[in-house]
Formats: structure tokens, sequence, C-alpha cells
């Protein structure tokens, strides 16, 4: 499930259980109503409670961060799990985002 908050010039996208092509409208959904709040600053993609990635989903990753440098928004990877983290570590996404645990 993937579900999104906005707070102040902050939207959170978080990633409940599996992240995986399935996703792919809702999470496109989530993303365009985030980056129509002209006032949005950082977006965040809370992954604490993600329990697993694929391939499709890193994709999605990097399509959400190329919208936003358009718009001038920085993307930050809050919270990973632990097997989330690993995934991530794996394909060097701490070289394309800022992680934070």
């Amino acid at each position: 499930m993937i579900t999104t908050q906005v707070q102040g010039a902050v939207g959170t996208i978080k990633v409940n259980g599996r992240f995986t092509f399935e996703d792919h409208i809702p999470f496109k959904i989530c993303v365009n109503t985030i980056l129509e709040g002209h006032w949005i600053t950082e977006i965040g993609m809370d992954l604490s409670e993600a329990t697993y990635m694929d391939s499709n989903a890193l994709s999605m990753l990097l399509a959400l961060r190329d919208k936003a440098q358009v718009k001038k928004i920085s993307v930050k990877l809050v919270r990973p799990s632990a097997s989330i983290r690993t995934i991530l570590d794996m394909v060097q996404f701490d070289t394309l985002f800022t992680i934070v645990s």
C-alpha cells in the first residue's frame, strides 16, 4: 500500500509491504499529487515498512527523482527497512539519493 502526506513544505510517500510493478499506478498517482503542490521543496520516501522492492520499484524511484529535479525538489529515502537497505546498497542508490536512517 502506498500513501501520501504533506506537512508544510515536505511531502511524504510511504510504502507499506511489497513495492513492485503492481504499485506503478498508485505510485504515479501519489507522485503527481505531491508534485502538484507548488509549496513542496522536499519529498521523503518513507521505506520503513517496506518489505520487498523489485527492479520496477527502483525504476519508479529514479523516475520520481527525475520529475522532482525538474521542479527543484529534493528526494530523500527515509528509514529503509533492513531488507530494503540491503537492496539499495547493492544497487548503490546512496550515490543517487540521500538516505536517511
